[in-house]
């Protein structure tokens, strides 16, 4: 019975000191683990996905949307980016900074091509005990070319709409059209909460804006941060936005 418990204790301490990102060999995908959920990094993508609460349900099924448009008026994604380097910053118990860092593409057939001059380091720092993650994007481009950097800390969800109601400017409301011809966009400084009866999602950032479009749409509601529609002259090279994104069960 000693020895049974002394392994206990052993396993326990294990558990305590267990890194809170792993590369998983066979899939190549990093997953990171807090006390609230887990997501992983798909192998060469810029952005997490995959969120799932301890007890295995998720907050919807969201997709990270970044996008920027040329002199020409092509839109490129950072989604689209297959290829992206990565910098493990800090792995322990307590925390995980990772950094990927990558491009703007446009997935075109029969040519894909990149968004050339441009590019992304996209940081992200985890909390063991948080179920926020802190957002760094650092934007770097050539002084000789312009573009629209159209969405910057932009999520959306993926032909579904779970949220009931939205918190912004200290109201709260539904989370419907309400007759208004879509889309319907909220757009304030602060903090933006959408709110399901399960879950809630969370962005900060110096200025937030919630999309809502028809029932049906491919994306019908969305969370940005910062860069909205901004145009990006020639001469300026750095542009650098931070936000927090918080993901939370409520029942």
């Amino acid at each position: 019975m000693k020895r049974f418990l002394l392994l206990l204790c052993f396993a326990a301490s294990l558990l305590r000191g267990a890194e809170m990102g792993r590369l998983d060999p066979v899939s190549g995908n990093f997953l990171v683990t807090t006390d609230h959920w887990h997501c992983s990094f798909l192998q060469g993508s810029l952005f997490p996905g995959e969120f799932v609460f301890s007890d295995g349900t998720a907050p919807g099924s969201f997709i990270f949307d970044p996008a920027a448009t040329d002199g020409k008026g092509r839109t490129f994604f950072l989604r689209q980016e297959r290829w992206a380097e990565t910098k493990i910053l800090r792995n322990d118990e307590n925390a995980c900074v990772i950094e990927r860092s990558g491009c703007f593409w446009r997935n075109v057939s029969p040519l894909i091509s990149r968004l050339d001059g441009v590019e992304a380091v996209c940081r992200y720092e985890f909390a063991r005990k948080s179920p926020g993650i802190v957002m760094k994007f650092t934007f770097r481009k050539k002084a000789d070319i312009s573009c629209t950097v159209n969405r910057c800390f932009a999520l959306s969800w993926y032909f579904e709409q779970p949220f009931g109601a939205i918190a912004a400017r200290g109201g709260r409301e539904p989370f419907v059209l309400g007759g208004k011809k879509p889309p319907r966009t909220w757009d304030v400084p602060g903090e933006i909460v959408l709110e399901s009866p399960a879950f809630r999602v969370t962005l900060k950032s110096k200025r937030v804006i919630a999309s809502l479009r028809r029932k049906g749409a491919v994306f019908p509601c969305s969370l940005d941060g910062g860069l909205w529609q901004f145009r990006w002259e020639k001469g300026e090279t750095l542009l650098e936005r931070e936000a927090v994104l918080v993901v939370e069960k409520t029942r």
